[in-house]
């Protein structure tokens, strides 16, 4: 399409044309005759001249038609018609376009708006156009409007301002508005165009991005306050003035009640109440139905308003600019209370949202559950210190009764043993065979009274740590020959075979020797009580990395397998009967396990009922 410029110099060329060759026409009416005469003497000539002069001027009118005028008539056409193809495309763009477009007047009256503003406003363009722009506009940010006005007066444009505007139903949205000037005359714009872009939900979600991270703030903040702690007051208080000072929750509360669901500590964040009515009422020991309602529902509830009794077809307050929700702090089945917040409408059902306060009542949950479990295990702690206070004060009275026992007990029965040993040796006269009977009972009775005495001394000894150890450099075949010597008797009585294979006869072990003796003796001593007549006790060893491994072998009666875990424990015996065929104190294995211990060694057993038993020490032996 060609210039403007050039479409004027073309229509003044045709109105020049036209001037000029009506001068001339004119020109030639009048002074053709004259002219003539003036230059043509000849009678004939002149008269042929005057015949076709009108014809000539025809030709002439023609030729500046046809060669001048009528191009630069075609020239303006097609301009016109250019012209008006583009306001059409131009209207299109207009009224198709994605924003909403409006050209306002000097004065402020819409004068031309797109079809978009049925979109954007709910109006139609007739209820719109001859209206002044304030009609559209938010009242609070007409002076943005103005001041827009002027800034488009001085740079001719005004761009990226956001204002509210007002729907046709009464709400608001949010827009950016682009505006620029048109046809400046007299330092005034005859018209502005404005585009405008409705925003509305950009500035929601970014509302709602603003809102999650200062939830997300809350959650984190909280998540240290549990760490750090451990008064169950403080920490309560504390979540509930987190939870509103980021401004993700209007206000909050905790109560927390015992296992029968009463009131015993209720708290709310700082600053205004808005839990007053709901305090007074717990208090009181009254519950109001949407707690109930909350505590035997597993689910959040939402309230409009907690001044009201709250039922399942209680109807949403679509007013209120924000509402409650409730939920039940519960961590593995154990309910602690309630917690409250008050939340924007707009937010109330935002899944994310509320999945953020639902993981955030799930932390306070298992927080108070930890708190819980310290008040557990203080109290445990305490019983604990409480009993320890108590088995000291025992244990010193079971020692000052054990030194009474050792004194009161194995003076009189040392005296009873002696004298009765000389009494059977008839050192001051015979004895009829029932006398001899009976102070023989005495003896055996006296000598085992002793032995139990002096095992529970040994024992209470070692259990105090105070029972002495004094190991040497003691030859292994030496010592178990030695305790074979004394415990021969005992097993020829039985008719018992007792032998002893010692794997190298310059073994040497560190060890306390009189303890090493006690524990082969009180082996020894139970594999030939529990063998049975014409028996057999074998002594064997072997060396196993850095240890003497020292196996005792009976073919006994054995141990069933559920005595195995109580053999070494005191006074347990394999035979615990009434009826019991074996005596004995049940104290000998006992000592036997402590004194290996003692000696960093171990011992296990291995034993099958009615076959026989092993016991097996393992002792280290010194590179």
């Amino acid at each position: 399409m060609k210039e403007s410029s050039q479409i004027k110099k073309d229509v003044n060329a045709v109105l020049t044309t036209t001037l000029l060759y009506v001068v001339f026409a004119g020109l030639w009416i009048l002074f053709s005759d004259m002219a003539l005469g003036w230059f043509v003497s000849d009678i004939r000539l002149y008269g042929l001249l005057q015949t076709y002069k009108g014809w000539l001027f025809v030709l002439v009118t023609a030729l500046l038609f046809l060669f001048y005028v009528i191009p630069h008539i075609n020239e303006i056409n097609n301009f016109y018609e250019e012209a008006l193809k583009a306001k059409e495309e131009y209207r299109s763009i207009f009224e198709t376009a994605a924003n909403l477009i409006t050209s306002i007047d000097s004065d402020g009256i819409i004068v031309d708006c797109n079809n978009q503003v049925q979109n954007f406003l709910g109006y139609k363009k007739k209820e719109i156009i001859g209206y002044p722009m304030a009609k559209i506009i938010h009242p609070d940010y007409l002076g943005k409007a103005s001041q827009s006005l002027q800034e488009i007066l001085e740079t001719g444009y005004s761009y990226g301002k956001e204002y509210k505007m007002v729907r046709k139903d009464g709400t608001l949205i949010d827009v950016i508005i682009n505006s620029s000037g048109m046809n400046k005359t007299n330092g005034n714009y005859e018209r502005t165009i404005c585009i405008i872009n409705d925003i509305t939900q950009r500035k929601t979600n970014e509302k709602r991005i603003e809102y999650l991270t200062s939830v997300l703030k809350s959650i984190r903040n909280v998540n240290q306050l549990i760490v750090t702690e451990n008064d169950k007051l403080k920490l309560v208080q504390g979540i509930c003035d987190i939870l509103a000072e980021s401004h993700s929750f209007y206000s909050a509360c905790i109560c927390l009640m015992d296992h029968n669901q009463k009131p015993i500590l209720f708290e709310e964040s700082s600053g205004v109440s808005k839990y007053s009515l709901l305090s007074s009422k717990m208090e009181k020991g009254e519950t109001p139905d949407y707690i109930r309602t909350v505590l035997e529902k597993d689910e959040l509830l939402i309230v409009d308003d907690l001044f009201e009794q709250y039922t399942d077809h209680t109807p949403a307050k679509e007013y209120t600019k924000s509402v409650h929700l409730l939920s039940k702090l519960e961590y593995k089945d154990n309910v602690y209370g309630v917690i409250a917040a008050t939340i924007s409408r707009e937010f109330a059902q935002d899944g994310e949202i509320i999945g953020l306060f639902e993981e955030v009542k799930g932390d306070i949950s298992f927080a108070l559950y930890k708190l819980e479990l310290e008040d557990i295990r203080q109290e445990i702690e305490k019983h604990l210190v409480e009993s320890k206070v108590a088995a000291e004060e025992a244990n010193r009275a079971k020692s000052e009764f054990l030194a009474n026992m050792s004194h009161e007990l194995r003076t009189p029965l040392n005296s009873i043993i002696g004298f009765s040993n000389i009494l059977k040796d008839k050192k001051h006269g015979d004895l009829n065979e029932n006398q001899t009977r009976y102070i023989s009972n005495v003896l055996k009775s006296g000598k085992h009274l002793l032995k139990l005495i002096n095992d529970i001394l040994d024992l209470s000894k070692i259990e105090a740590g105070k029972m002495g150890y004094e190991p040497e450099n003691m030859n292994l075949t030496e010592t178990v020959d030695e305790v074979v010597t004394l415990m021969q008797p005992m097993a020829n009585k039985k008719d018992i075979e007792l032998t002893s294979n010692i794997e190298s006869e310059d073994i040497e072990i560190f060890a306390d020797k009189v303890k090493f003796k006690q524990i082969m003796y009180n082996i020894l001593s139970n594999a030939i009580k529990f063998t049975p007549q014409k028996g057999k006790v074998t002594i064997t060893s072997q060396l196993v990395g850095d240890n003497i491994e020292i196996s005792i072998s009976d073919n006994g009666i054995g141990i069933p397998d559920e005595k195995f875990q109580s053999i070494f424990d005191p006074f347990k015996q394999v035979d615990s009967s009434s009826t019991r065929k074996y005596g004995g104190t049940g104290l000998g294995l006992a000592i036997v396990n402590r004194y290996v211990k003692m000696h960093g060694g171990s011992i296990r057993v291995e034993s099958e009922p009615g076959m026989g038993t092993t016991f097996t020490l393992a002792i280290p032996v010194p590179k």
